[in-house]
């Protein structure tokens, strides 16, 4: 049976491939403040308000806007609105592909430097941070050979 590689001693590097997994609120984390232009990253409970959706969804007969998730789906699923749906998907692109990232280093630079070719990093947000800190540090070490998966 396989196993894993132990740790060297010598120079305290555990060999073993590390996954690293952000979840629902890791770029809120990464990004208190949001982006250097003001943009807040948005959780889920949030994106109504940031994206200034209210009176559209209000027009459109939902009476309490709030969980983005169950009013996406329903307007996705039945067909009712292609409009209203066409207007959300337009805010939440222009929206995340407006960010940038700060000029200094980020959690997210430091996580993607930190990588080895044996790592991947799994997020299942919309995140744009994190694709850009990896091409903002493409350059530096072996990055071609390690995964980023969204």
């Amino acid at each position: 049976m396989p196993t894993l590689p132990d740790l060297d001693i010598a120079t305290r590097v555990n060999h073993s491939p590390h996954v690293v997994i952000l979840g629902a609120g890791s770029s809120k984390a990464a990004f208190p403040r949001g982006d250097p232009n003001g943009r807040v990253v948005p959780v889920m409970q949030q994106l109504i308000e940031c994206l200034d959706l209210t009176v559209s969804l209000k027009s459109a007969g939902f009476i309490d806007p709030t969980n983005f998730e169950a009013i996406y789906d329903e307007l996705a699923t039945t067909g009712c609105n292609p409009t209203l749906v066409n207007e959300i998907e337009v805010r939440v692109q222009k929206y995340f592909e407006s960010m940038v990232l700060p000029a200094e280093s980020t959690l997210y630079d430091r996580l993607i430097l930190s990588m080895r070719e044996t790592d991947l990093i799994a997020t299942f947000n919309w995140d744009p941070f994190l694709p850009l800190a990896y091409a903002r540090n493409a350059h530096i070490q072996r990055l071609g050979s390690g995964s980023v998966s969204n």
